[in-house]
C-alpha cells in the first residue's frame, strides 16, 4: 500500500471510530436526559449484558484469527481459516443464547427483574446480530478490503442509535423502545447487506474450529475483565447499590469515554511509528521517543480531563432534563480520571510486549492485575459504599498500569518523568477545585488559562533542551 493511500486509510478508519463513539456518548447521554434514575439503572445493566453477551459470542475468535493469518496466508488457506472462525462464533452464539434465556427465566422466576421478558428478547438479538457485524469488519478489514470494512464499523450502527433514538422517544418505555430501534436499524441493514455481500456456504472444518476454541480461551479471560472494569461492573453493582449508583455509575463511564477517544487516537498515530523506530534505530533511541510522544500524550489526556471537570455542571445546565440530576457524580469524574491518567504508564508499556514477542506475558499479566484489582474493587465497595466504586476503579487502574511499567522498565529501560506526572495532576485537580470555587464561567476559564500557563513555563523550565532534541524522533 502506498504512503498517502496508507495514512488516507488509516484517518477514515479514525475518523469512523470517532463518528461511532461520539453517536453513542450522545445518544446515551440524551437517554439519561429523558430517563429517570431508576430507568437509566436498569438501562446500564442491560447494557452491560449486552456487551457480555457479545464479548462470550465472538469467544475472543477476531484477536486468534488475527493471529493466525500469516500461516493461513502462507497456504493459500485464508478462506478456511475466515469459515472456521464464522463456525465457532455460530456455535458460541448457540450456546450463549440458550445460557441466556436459563438466567432470564431464573432472574424472573426469582423476581431480580431490570426489565421484562421483551427487552431480555430484544438485547439478546441485538447482541448476537452486532457480533456477528463486528466479525465480518474484522474479516474485511483483514483482507484489507476497507471500504467494506469501513462501511460495516459505520452505517449499522448510525441505522441503529438513529432508529433507537426515534423508537425510544415515541415509546413510553423508553429503554423497551430504544431497543426496539436499535434491533430494527440492524435489521434494516442486514437487509441491504444480503443485495451487496453474498453469502458463501462451506463445509464444517472441525480441526479448525477445535484449534480456534483452544487458541481463544485467554483472549475470552482477558476480555471479560475488560468489560468488568467497565459497563460490566453495572451487574456487580446491581447486588451492592440502588439503581441510582448505578446510573451515576453508567454516567461516569459516558463521560470517560471522551478520555479513551483521546487515548485510541493518539495511541493510533503513534504506534506505526514506533514500530517503525524500532526497526531502524537502537533501543535507547526508541525509548526516549515514545517517552516523549506519551509524556505529551499525559498532558493533553490531563488538560482533557480538566476541561470536562472545569464545565461539567455547565454542560448539565445546557442538556438539561433528568440530567441535571447527575451533578453530584462531579467529584466521582475526578477520581476516575485520575485512574485514567495513571493507565498511560499502561499504554507506554504495551507496544514493548508486542515488540519483544511477549505476548503471553502481556496476557499473564493483565490477566493476573485484573484479578487482583477487580477483587481489591469489590472490597472497596463493601467498605467505602458508593466513594468505593470509583475509589476502587482507580486502584484497579493503578495496578494493572503499575504492573505492566515495571517489567518494561525492569527489562527495557521504559521510563516516566515524575515532573510530567506532577505537572498532570496539578492540571485537573486545580481545575476541579477552580469548577466548585463559585466563580463564573469567565473567571474560572481566566483562572484555568493562567494555571496552564504556570505549568507550560514549568514544563520548558525542565524540559526544553530535551524537547528540542527529542522532535527529530517522532517526525
Amino acid at each position: 500500500m502506498k504512503p498517502l493511500r496508507f495514512l488516507l486509510t488509516g484517518g477514515c478508519y479514525g475518523f469512523s471510530d470517532v463518528l461511532v463513539k461520539l453517536l453513542q456518548m450522545a445518544v446515551l447521554l440524551w437517554l439519561a436526559k429523558i430517563c429517570t434514575k431508576q430507568q437509566y439503572g436498569n438501562f446500564g445493566i442491560l447494557l452491560g449484558i449486552q456487551q457480555i453477551v457479545i464479548l462470550l459470542c465472538l469467544g475472543g475468535s477476531i484477536e486468534t484469527m488475527s493471529s493466525m493469518l500469516n500461516k493461513f496466508r502462507i497456504r493459500n488457506r485464508l478462506s478456511t481459516l475466515f469459515s472456521g472462525v464464522m463456525q465457532l462464533t455460530n456455535i458460541s452464539s448457540v450456546i450463549i443464547s440458550i445460557g441466556f434465556i436459563f438466567v432470564c427465566l431464573y432472574m424472573l422466576k426469582t423476581n431480580i427483574t431490570i426489565g421484562s421478558i421483551k427487552v431480555y428478547i430484544l438485547v439478546l438479538l441485538g447482541a448476537l446480530l452486532l457480533a456477528r457485524l463486528m466479525l465480518m469488519t474484522s474479516i474485511f478489514q483483514l483482507q484489507e478490503e476497507h471500504g467494506m470494512a469501513i462501511w460495516f464499523k459505520t452505517m449499522p450502527f448510525l441505522l441503529a442509535y438513529s432508529l433507537g433514538i426515534v423508537f425510544a422517544k415515541i415509546n413510553d418505555d423508553h429503554i423497551s423502545g430504544y431497543y426496539e430501534g436499535v434491533l430494527s436499524g440492524l435489521l434494516i441493514f442486514i437487509f441491504i447487506k444480503s443485495f451487496i455481500v453474498k453469502g458463501t456456504k462451506s463445509k464444517f472444518h472441525k480441526k479448525i474450529v477445535v484449534i480456534l476454541y483452544k487458541k481463544s480461551v485467554p483472549f475470552v479471560g482477558i476480555a471479560v475483565f475488560g468489560w468488568l472494569s467497565g459497563l460490566g461492573m453495572n451487574v456487580v453493582l446491581k447486588i451492592l447499590f440502588t439503581n441510582k449508583e448505578i446510573a451515576e455509575y453508567t454516567m461516569v463511564n459516558n463521560f470517560n469515554a471522551v478520555l479513551l477517544l483521546t487515548i485510541a487516537a493518539l495511541s493510533s498515530v503513534w504506534t506505526p511509528r514506533f514500530y517503525l523506530i524500532a526497526g531502524k534505530f537502537p533501543q535507547e533511541y526508541l525509548n526516549r521517543a515514545n517517552s516523549k510522544v506519551y509524556q505529551m500524550q499525559f498532558l493533553l489526556i490531563s488538560t482533557v480531563s480538566a476541561l470536562v471537570l472545569l464545565y461539567f455542571k455547565d454542560i448539565l445546565g445546557i442538556l438539561g432534563g433528568n440530567l441535571l440530576g447527575y451533578s453530584e457524580i462531579h467529584p466521582y469524574l475526578l477520581i476516575s480520571y485520575s485512574g485514567y491518567m495513571c493507565l498511560i504508564l499502561f499504554y507506554q508499556s504495551v507496544n514493548y510486549y508486542l515488540l519483544h514477542n511477549c505476548g503471553m506475558l502481556f496476557f499473564k499479566f493483565v490477566f493476573l492485575t485484573s484479578v487482583i484489582g477487580t477483587l481489591a474493587w469489590i472490597l472497596f465497595m463493601l467498605f467505602a459504599g458508593t466513594w468505593g466504586i470509583y475509589l476502587g476503579f482507580t486502584v484497579l487502574m493503578v495496578i494493572r498500569a503499575g504492573v505492566m511499567f515495571w517489567y518494561a522498565f525492569k527489562e527495557w529501560g521504559v521510563r516516566a518523568s515524575i515532573s510530567n506526572l506532577l505537572s498532570g495532576f496539578l492540571i485537573v485537580f486545580v481545575a476541579y477545585f477552580i469548577s466548585i470555587s463559585g466563580m463564573g464561567i469567565a473567571m474560572r476559564t481566566t483562572g484555568f488559562v493562567c494555571l496552564l500557563l504556570v505549568v507550560s513555563c514549568f514544563y520548558w523550565v525542565v524540559h526544553h533542551k530535551k524537547f528540542t532534541g527529542y522532535l527529530e524522533y517522532i517526525s
